[in-house]
C-alpha cells in the first residue's frame, strides 16, 4: 500500500514543490483578503441594516478604488494634452 500512495505523489522535484508551495500562499491570501469585507459585513447586520444597505455602502467606499488607477495613469501621463484628454474621456 506504501508504494501506491507513493505513486501519487505529485511533487517530486524541487521546483514542483516550490510552486506548490507559491500556489498555496496566494490561495491563502486571496481567501483572507475576503474576512474583513465578511466581518464588517456581519457587524453592520448586528447593528440592522439589511442587505442592500451594506452593498450601498461597500459601493460606495469601493468607488475611489474605481478611480485611483485611471488618475494614476492620467497623471503620470508625459504625452501632450491632446493624448491627456482622451485618456480622461476614456476613463470618464
Amino acid at each position: 500500500m506504501k508504494d501506491w500512495l507513493h505513486h501519487l505523489h505529485p511533487f517530486k522535484t524541487a521546483e514542483a514543490r516550490r510552486l506548490a508551495i507559491l500556489f498555496a500562499i496566494v490561495y491563502f491570501a486571496q481567501g483572507m483578503s475576503a474576512l474583513p469585507i465578511q466581518v464588517i459585513a456581519i457587524s453592520f447586520k448586528d447593528h440592522g441594516l439589511e442587505a442592500d444597505d451594506v452593498a450601498t455602502f461597500f459601493l460606495l467606499a469601493s468607488i475611489p478604488w474605481f478611480i485611483n488607477r485611471p488618475l494614476k495613469n492620467y497623471l503620470r501621463c508625459r504625452c501632450g494634452v491632446k493624448n491627456r484628454l482622451k485618456m480622461l474621456i476614456y476613463y470618464a
